[in-house]
């Protein structure tokens, strides 16, 4: 038997190389490109107009989860919980990245806001807490972005199979070539020409996959629902315990927590900050619901639930179920093109990740105690941290999917749960500062005190799982299911028992930065006006940038 590295192998090594000088390129052009600022590598110089806008918003969401792990979670646990879970995402992240992100572009932009947790304090009227939501936040934020060089390690074992390792730190090491590099501008930029690739690989995937069905879908569907009924219908992720009645329940209320949480991704929390204009964040939500919400998510399920249960795929692991797909009807060239799409999904979100983990660091953390620090050392700063959280998260990742034996757990943790049960929960606690953009009476002691009371019990049910059901008395209940409502009534609780904000502090951010929006509307609506005028008097029309 020949080695992985030949033949095939090493036709599939020579694309991926090729994708990855490409890749590199992208970040040594951003670098050329960038004012060598933290508001410039962090947030791109807040020029991002709507077609880059959605490709990374878009392909910041839409990663090695959804490319992998979707059809790999409905495959191994059935769909029937994660349907109403991704549906609450993404519509949560339309909301974010259209409606509830206006206030975040509109106050960054009068106050020079770098990041949004720095934003999110300044309006609070506090911000020396900073750095206990960074810290918090980077928690989970390193959590999440393990899944990423973990998918890239599952995708090239099953399609010329390589070790794990090699894949595994192959991508860690373009990534944060990339990041390095070109920050925030990198991964736009990156995500714009990946994300297309993307969108081909996995549309030609299912169309490949629906056309090899003998009777075709509603065939493969119907054997499907008599052969393994509960592909469709189980929500319980605990095989054997098979959980009923109020368990199930309660299981499903913390699955639509979570999918709730999607609209406080501390990483997605960036992304209205670089925003051109207000236009472009009015103009994405359909986009997103659209595309990615529908169209994604059918295809994915089918891909998993369907069509991968009823045709003889042979053994792989449930996260690998597209990749063999694509690989065992499309051929391996076809195979190493979906890998490729894979791997571009892995690397851009990645790359996001790895640029609001270093400032929250450099940003957050430290230009907080130290708030005169030059920007040549901010930005040196930033990349050894993004540097070090990358391999942390590496680290991580590797010991939960690859050598999870050695920690005593009963399984490798699927691509799925590094997000749905173990990240995104996390991220929900940020809740509080959303609320502070539109509620004037919240304070920072109501929101300080609340996050980390819910912190404390999100904490405590992840670290010790009998906790959930003592309190509750119910099998199976995620600890977001009690952390969330705990965190929300201490957050009103103490913000109506402590002083409020002084009034110049919430006119600043509401007043004023309701009129600035109000006005940057306005603005775009006379402009517009004013070219209509013109045309229809034939006149020549100017365009004019906003």
């Amino acid at each position: 038997m020949e080695p992985w590295y030949s033949g095939m192998g090493a036709i599939v090594l020579a694309l991926v190389t090729v994708l990855s000088l490409i890749l590199i390129s992208i970040g040594i052009i951003a670098y050329r490109a960038s004012k060598k600022t933290a508001h410039d590598y962090v947030l791109a110089g807040g020029g991002l107009g709507l077609i880059v806008y959605f490709f990374t918003s878009a392909f910041t969401i839409m990663s090695a989860w959804t490319f992998y792990g979707l059809a790999g979670y409905v495959y191994g646990s059935g769909m029937g919980i994660i349907i109403p879970w991704y549906m609450f995402i993404h519509l949560f992240q339309a909301l974010l990245l259209g409606f509830f992100g206006l206030k975040l572009w509109a106050a960054s932009r009068l106050y020079g806001h770098v990041t949004p947790l720095t934003l999110f304090c300044s309006r609070l009227g506090n911000e020396k807490i900073t750095p206990i939501f960074s810290a918090v936040n980077l928690v989970f934020l390193i959590v999440y972005m393990a899944l990423q060089p973990t998918a890239i390690a599952l995708g090239l074992n099953i399609l010329i199979g390589a070790p794990f390792e090699f894949g595994f730190f192959y991508g860690v090491i373009i990534s944060t070539i990339m990041i390095v590099l070109g920050g925030m501008r990198s991964a736009a930029w990156g995500n714009v020409i990946m994300g297309i690739w993307f969108i081909i690989a996995f549309f030609g995937t299912f169309a490949i996959a629906v056309a090899a069905l003998p009777g075709g879908l509603p065939a493969a569907a119907q054997a499907v629902s008599t052969s393994t009924p509960w592909v469709y219908s189980n929500p319980d992720p605990f095989g054997p315990l098979k959980l009923t009645g109020i368990e199930r329940t309660a299981y499903a209320l913390g699955y639509i927590l979570s999918g709730f949480s999607g609209c406080l991704w501390i990483h997605l929390l960036y992304l209205p900050m670089t925003a051109k204009h207000p236009k472009v964040l009015r103009r994405y939500p359909p986009l997103q619901m659209i595309l990615f919400c529908i169209i994604f998510t059918v295809m994915a399920c089918t891909m998993g639930a369907t069509i991968g249960k009823y045709l003889p795929l042979g053994t792989f692991r449930a996260d690998q179920v597209v990749q063999v797909l694509a690989t065992k009807l499309g051929g391996t060239w076809w195979g190493a093109f979906v890998y490729i799409g894979a791997f571009c999904a892995a690397v851009t979100t990645i790359v996001t990740m790895q640029v609001a983990a270093g400032s929250l660091f450099s940003i957050d953390i430290i230009g907080t105690f130290k708030k005169d620090l030059p920007e040549r050392l901010r930005l040196i700063l930033t990349r050894i941290f993004l540097v070090v959280a990358t391999v942390i998260a590496a680290y991580f990742g590797w010991l939960a999917t690859f050598g999870w034996q050695s920690i005593g757990l009963p399984g490798p943790v699927p691509l799925a749960d590094f997000l749905n049960i173990l990240a995104s929960p996390g991220f929900a606690l940020n809740v509080v500062l959303l609320i502070s953009l539109y509620w004037k009476r919240a304070t920072w002691i109501g929101a300080l005190s609340s996050f980390v009371v819910g912190f404390a019990v999100l904490a405590l049910g992840y670290v010790y799982p009998p906790f959930m059901q003592a309190v509750t008395g119910v099998r199976g209940v995620p600890a977001l299911v009690l952390a969330l409502p705990v965190e929300l009534v201490v957050f009103f609780v103490v913000s109506y028992l402590t002083k409020p904000a002084p009034p110049d502090l919430i006119e600043n951010y509401f007043t004023k930065v309701d009129e600035y929006i109000y006005q940057s509307m306005t603005e775009e609506k006379e402009a517009k006006l004013v070219a209509e005028t013109k045309e229809s008097k034939g006149e020549a029309v100017t365009p004019k940038a906003p």
